[in-house]
């Protein structure tokens, strides 16, 4: 174990394990088509499916906190890194989501008037931590976890007074490991400001951003062998494999420790995956990247897609067989549509904001210049 450089924040296999995390999302969104297809074990499948999909969306925030802290931890606090900081989420998130927004307005809508419309355009729209989750996108509803890091993490660019706020965040999410422990419900007026603010910044779920935070730190600071990274890796399988039958999304009334244990499982997965990566035990092949790119887009489209396929093809008197290929069609479907954007939309808007970002850069440089004082001047 020694002292590391600055990593690359792209890591193949983290890029494909986002994939696949996006992936197990879309199939768990497709439970009741699995259930029926499976027969006889439909329970099983359905409690398993659900299971799934809750450990994929963990996934994610644990590799948010693990990538954004690889990517910016060593940038000091400045406007210009706090404004770039911003600008990345923004562009990063809302593009995507605005498109998958469009489908589900076509419902809202229907015979709805504007001032109905207006209640809900403007919390749909904004994906501000503060508006309740009620969402026309269902899988949305993380992203407003996301933002609200987003928000934390960028005070931590604001020079004297940012970190200190992050530290009282961190202390304050860190409350809810003292009631989790002892097994204490948690006082009423906690519950009910689920709705608000409080859920989103403060909520146990900010845990797992924790966990993937640590971890990016330690693989910032040390080089581990692939035998550490291997034990890392191990470790986490088999954590996360203890704990995987008990995950549920509510972790209140005391189950926050246990949100806290399964989030560093996942970041000792994460940082072993990555760790035998760099160090050359686990080769990637070059389109990981491009896969891992095309995780957001399938995650946060694909329910369009199933909206606009239950419109044409209802889900009513269907044949085995015709189950069947509604199920391939909206997994085809989420695919393609993930891969066109991706191509059309994002990926121009990127390489976009790279440029401005890198105009302004250039822009506020300053140029050194030679002071000569009074004193030398004539002399030889």
């Amino acid at each position: 174990m020694s002292k590391s450089y600055f990593p690359s924040p792209i890591i193949g296999s983290l890029e494909l394990s986002r994939f696949a995390a996006a992936a197990v999302v879309v199939l768990s969104h497709q439970c009741n088509l699995i259930v029926y297809l499976i027969g006889q074990h439909g329970g099983a499948t359905k409690s398993c499916c659900d299971i799934a999909g809750a450990a994929a969306v963990v996934w994610f925030f644990v590799l948010s906190g693990f990538v954004l802290v690889l990517a910016h931890g060593s940038e000091q606090a400045n406007f210009f890194n706090f404004v770039q900081f911003v600008w990345k989420r923004l562009v990063r998130i809302y593009p995507l989501y605005l498109l998958a927004l469009a489908v589900p307005c076509i419902y809202l809508f229907r015979g709805q008037s504007w001032p109905v419309i207006w209640q809900y355009t403007k919390l749909e729209f904004s994906l501000l931590p503060f508006s309740p989750p009620f969402e026309y996108v269902v899988q949305a509803w993380t992203l407003r976890y996301e933002v609200a890091f987003y928000i934390i993490l960028s005070l931590s660019f604001i020079p004297y007074i940012g970190r200190p706020f992050v530290a009282i965040w961190v202390g304050a999410v860190m409350w809810h490991l003292f009631p989790g422990l002892i097994a204490m419900a948690q006082p009423h007026f906690v519950v009910s400001r689920e709705n608000g603010a409080y859920v989103h910044f403060f909520a146990p779920l900010d845990l797992y951003f924790m966990s993937g935070c640590v971890a990016a730190w330690m693989f910032r600071r040390f080089i581990f062998n692939n035998i550490v990274s291997a034990g890392f890796l191990l470790v986490g399988i088999l954590s996360v494999g203890a704990q995987f039958s008990g995950m549920r999304w509510n972790l209140q009334s005391g189950a926050a420790g246990q949100g806290l244990t399964f989030g560093i499982a996942l970041a000792a997965m994460i940082m072993g995956l990555a760790g035998l990566e760099r160090s050359g035990g686990l080769p990637m092949p070059g389109w990981s990247r491009y896969v891992g790119q095309l995780s957001y887009p399938l995650y946060i489209l694909h329910v369009s897609i199933m909206l606009l396929i239950n419109e044409l093809w209802p889900l009513r008197n269907l044949s085995y067989l015709e189950m069947a290929l509604r199920l391939l069609l909206i997994c085809f479907g989420s695919l393609v549509t993930a891969m066109v954007a991706e191509r059309l939309l994002d990926r121009p808007i990127q390489q976009a904001s790279k440029k401005i970002l890198s105009f302004i850069a250039t822009m506020t440089v300053e140029v050194p210049t030679v002071v000569t004082s009074r004193s030398s001047v004539g002399k030889v």
